[in-house]
């Protein structure tokens, strides 16, 4: 056995706030652990959001394989393609690292790794992360581990929207000290062979405060000015806690720093890809007006003009009973004549958007043959997308083109439209259909959210068996699984994606220590339950306070 690793995990970190910080001596806990151990950007998934980057973490597979793309299920073959069922951890609980660890007698500590509510049996603890119903308590297993920690503010909540910036730095320090002293309180009451805390105070802060720190911004004001720090202050909160727990872990322990994504301000152009396929002839709108039609248009036009604030103080039964109705329109099915249309757009996040073709057989009014028409179009539409400039910029509106396969195995990739289109950082798909072919966004949309995810995120290793002072180029968060594992002298599940990350390492030690592999049941699932609709209902309304649905 190698020894003992901890992970300390800063959701939405990114190396192009961190380098600046350090360099003016701001983190000093995270620069002496560049400086004298590796570093490298640690790419997301695509989409680069939580669900499908922390699952990816936890069980060390692409999302083909373990299924989660969103914060809810998916359905290519239906129209309006978003599910209603929340993502949680009853679909992979059992296929994680921390369950293999658990299996080979070593005990595990685990503290608010997002998307392990409901927590489940490991051979130690787990505080399960967000999103879950009550943020106020700590949902634990063993149960009564929730009894000895008390109620306190666990969790961040869903009513940013309501904090001034002061407000918000305060619950965010308050949130930070509590996770700390949570972990360095288990860590000093026994003895973990893994043990990892993540807190999510710098994605909290880069989402609503972005705006401040940012000229570029379009709802900046000179008056943002004496918040220019902000965000700066939440690393240092970061940094401070990185400290705090490495004083109270073990000698010898390894330590890795990550995160699921990076952060980036919010782009400033839409492109209308529904309204491009239409004008190349892929997609055709609805020219019924009956009544269903035009009501369903106006509730999704009213979705979208409604500003983020007001629609937010909307009262909690309008929101259920009318917000609701229109929330899966995803694709503004309603407005689409699906008999006529042979490829659509579907939303995955803002700067990532699918392509789905209406397949026979697949969809239900599908008429597009699969085989060799299905090919030929799916060729044909990513090339031209990849063509398209704004006229008004000159700008290149398409980073990337991928075919499904090319970046998602499994047998969950069928989840999946056929293409997904991921879009330079200053363009994000229009979910509107009123909207033009290209357009601006309106500046009353960074009031909320000004801050959004990129796929860089971070990687930071330390330790006696960790080389020193070296930054790798990048490597993949579906490694990060098999690189504790084998830190920690195990083998690796051979239906692993990720790789040992072999470069971290001192070459002393990979001589010494082959990577392993086992075969592992592929039905080793612990979850005993399923989310209760209340469940379900209360975790969907944190996830809307906090602007993810």
């Amino acid at each position: 056995m190698s020894g003992r690793v901890m992970v300390i995990g800063l959701d939405s970190a990114t190396f192009k706030l961190i380098e600046p910080f350090m360099c003016d001596g701001y983190l000093p806990n995270l620069d002496n652990l560049t400086k004298n151990g590796v570093s490298c950007i640690l790419k997301s998934t695509i989409p680069p959001i939580s669900p499908p980057a922390w699952t990816t973490f936890l069980t060390g597979m692409n999302p083909g394989k373990h299924g989660i793309f969103q914060f809810v299920d998916m359905d290519v073959s239906d129209y309006n393609f978003l599910s209603n069922r929340i993502i949680n951890s009853t679909l992979f609980a059992g296929n994680t690292f921390i369950d293999f660890i658990s299996s080979n007698g070593l005990k595990v500590g685990i503290v608010k790794i997002p998307f392990t509510y409901p927590p489940w049996k490991v051979n130690g603890f787990m505080i399960a992360g967000e999103p879950s119903p009550d943020w106020q308590k700590a949902h634990t297993y063993p149960p009564e581990l929730s009894d000895e920690l008390g109620k306190v503010n666990y969790g961040s909540g869903s009513d940013f929207i309501k904090y001034s910036v002061e407000e918000l730095l305060k619950h965010l320090q308050f949130d930070s000290n509590v996770r700390t002293m949570v972990a360095c309180d288990m860590m000093g009451k026994e003895q973990y062979d893994f043990f990892m805390v993540v807190h999510n105070i710098i994605d909290a802060a880069c989402h609503r405060l972005w705006k401040y720190t940012d000229p570029s911004c379009p709802n900046y004001k000179k008056s943002f000015a004496k918040y220019s720090d902000v965000i700066r202050d939440v690393y240092i909160e970061a940094d401070k806690s990185i400290g705090k727990i490495l004083e109270n872990m073990g000698d010898g322990t390894t330590v890795f720093i990550m995160s699921d994504h990076g952060a980036a301000r919010k782009p400033l152009h839409f492109f209308n890809i529904n309204a491009w396929l239409a004008e190349k002839g892929y997609l055709q709108f609805n020219e019924s007006k009956s009544i269903k039609n035009m009501l369903f248009s106006l509730l999704t036009e009213i979705k979208y003009v409604i500003p983020p604030v007001v629609r937010h103080m909307i009262s909690h039964t309008i929101k259920r009973h009318f917000m609701k109705r229109v929330s899966g329109l995803q694709t503004s099915a309603a407005n689409i004549d699906w008999c006529r249309t042979k490829a659509y757009s579907v939303d995955l996040y803002t700067t990532i958007a699918g392509i789905a073709l209406n397949l026979n057989g697949r969809q239900k009014f599908g008429i597009v043959e699969q085989g060799r028409e299905s090919e030929l179009m799916c060729e044909e539409i990513k090339s031209n997308l990849l063509g398209i400039t704004d006229p008004k910029t000159g700008i290149k509106v398409i980073e990337n083109v991928f075919r499904r396969e090319d970046i998602f195995r499994g047998p969950s990739l069928e989840k999946m439209p056929e293409l997904i289109v991921q879009f330079n950082g200053d363009y994000q798909r229009a979910k509107r259909q009123k909207l033009p072919l290209f357009s601006d966004v309106n500046p009353s949309d960074f009031d909320y959210q000004s801050g959004d995810h990129d796929e860089d995120g971070i990687f930071i290793a330390y330790g006696k068996n960790i080389k020193k002072g070296m930054k790798l180029d990048y490597a993949h968060i579906q490694d990060m699984a098999p690189t504790i594992l084998y830190a920690m002298g195990l083998p690796v599940p051979d239906d692993m994606d990720g790789k040992v990350m072999l470069d971290t390492f001192e070459e002393s030690f990979t001589r010494q220590n082959t990577v392993g592999t086992v075969k592992l049941d592929k039905d080793k699932k612990t979850a005993s339950r399923t989310l209760t609709e209340d469940e379900s209902d209360k975790i969907k309304e944190q996830l809307k306070g906090l602007g993810y649905m």
